[in-house]
């Protein structure tokens, strides 16, 4: 399960972060780099024991030259036959520069590609949003700071689906600290925080854990990974990468990029 966010600190400067919880013992992210895309893969097997092969689709976390940043969190998978959340993370960074025109793109995807229960979050530096998904429906939240999600769903009439017991847990915890953050540093100590023990903003659940930590940072035009494949409360220091997209493209920069991922 994930918990997952965005806060915009100023006008030229906001995050985006996710912690990724798999059940699985190792996981190795699988890249997308392009010149006006980055993202890491998402799975459909994450709650799967270490045997399953995995199979990749979609985007879990990513961002576009535009400046456009989203990523998502599971809730469950329902409707039957529905395709993987995930792939709406692909469809508003290939399509989209801003909040408003993903949240376009994705209504005309959804009208004839149902997905499982999913939350996506996003910003733009402008708003930020929580988009709730199911089916062929979507629901969204936006707000000019910050928002917050984890693995239910709350926006909804109808029944709150939930893939966590901790999710109503981590929400909060996550959704106080981030109302008061006002630089990455605080953002980081959110995401190594434990305010509710194991089932804090970093997960040490036996069966959930926290295999990767990311933060999308935009500054004056740059757009900055910080990025673990540790604990996020004992990593020494996040991998900083500059995201070879846009300005910074070049075959050379990706392979680098490549290079230096912590995988």
């Amino acid at each position: 399960m994930c918990t997952t966010g965005a806060i915009i600190f100023c006008e030229d400067e906001y995050v985006l972060f996710k912690n990724k919880d798999f059940a699985k013992k190792h996981f190795k992210d699988n890249l997308v780099v392009e010149a006006n895309l980055w993202g890491a893969s998402g799975t459909e097997t994450f709650a799967e024991e270490d045997i399953t092969k995995e199979v990749f689709s979609g985007l879990s976390i990513g961002a576009n030259s535009h400046g456009l940043l989203c990523c998502d969190s599971h809730v469950n998978y329902e409707p039957l036959g529905a395709a993987n959340y995930d792939k709406l993370v692909e469809v508003a960074l290939r399509q989209a520069k801003d909040v408003d025109s993903a949240l376009g793109a994705l209504k005309v995807h959804l009208f004839d590609n149902p997905s499982w229960a999913g939350n996506l979050v996003l910003t733009d530096g402008i708003k930020t949003a929580r988009v709730e998904v199911r089916g062929n429906e979507l629901q969204v939240h936006e707000d000019l700071h910050c928002v917050v999600s984890t693995n239910h769903q709350f926006l909804f009439d109808s029944d709150n689906p939930c893939a966590s017991v901790s999710s109503t847990e981590r929400l909060s915890s996550a959704g106080k600290r981030l109302a008061s953050a006002s630089s990455i540093e605080d953002v980081f100590t959110l995401l190594s925080s434990h305010d509710r023990g194991n089932t804090g903003v970093c997960n040490h659940q036996i069966e959930l854990k926290t295999v990767y930590s990311y933060m999308l940072h935009y500054k004056a035009g740059v757009q900055t990974l910080y990025v673990t494949n540790e604990q996020p409360c004992e990593t020494a220091q996040y991998q900083k990468l500059v995201l070879p997209i846009g300005s910074e493209w070049s075959e050379a920069a990706a392979t680098v990029f490549e290079e230096s991922y912590p995988n």
